[in-house]
């Protein structure tokens, strides 16, 4: 539940909308969470070469 109401704030939607957008918020999602691998690699090889 706080997961769908943090998606709410962020990207706008309601919960009817969240139902229907179902296949949209999973792509999202997956993009999202390639991002943070992203960031964090590079978070890491920023702290290696400190």
């Amino acid at each position: 539940m706080i997961k769908i109401i943090c998606l709410e704030e962020i990207v706008g939607f309601s919960f009817f909308e969240i139902n229907i957008k179902i296949p949209e918020l999973i792509n999202i999602s997956v993009k999202v969470k390639s991002q943070e691998k992203i960031t964090v690699k590079l978070n890491g090889e920023i702290r290696s070469s400190l």
